[in-house]
């Protein structure tokens, strides 16, 4: 009896099927159900809902981030942000007048 070649593929004779050649591939259902069962399984590296887990600090390089230095930034004085930003408050009222 002749196999039937599955929709889509091209029908090869039983005869020149090799034992090395790899086995025809699952339906999308069954490998779709293969999916789902590796998925609903949780791992030590996943989440319940198949997610990674993340790592804090994996993507740093060691040596590349020093925590304990000051900031080369000096802080400013809530008095110096409270005049830059009424400075910029009054520029945009005036550039907005002026387009008006």
């Amino acid at each position: 009896m002749a196999k039937r070649a599955r929709p889509g593929t091209a029908a090869r004779p039983v005869d020149t099927i090799r034992a090395s050649d790899p086995a025809p591939s699952d339906t999308p259902v069954e490998e779709a159900a293969r999916v789902a069962q590796r998925l609903s399984t949780p791992t030590s590296t996943s989440t319940r809902a198949g997610l990674p887990r993340r790592v804090p600090a994996a993507h740093l390089v060691p040596g590349a981030f020093s925590g304990g230095e000051e900031s080369a930034v000096p802080p400013r004085s809530a008095e110096e942000v409270r005049t830059r930003l009424d400075d910029y408050t009054d520029g945009v009222r005036r550039a907005r007048r002026a387009t008006s």
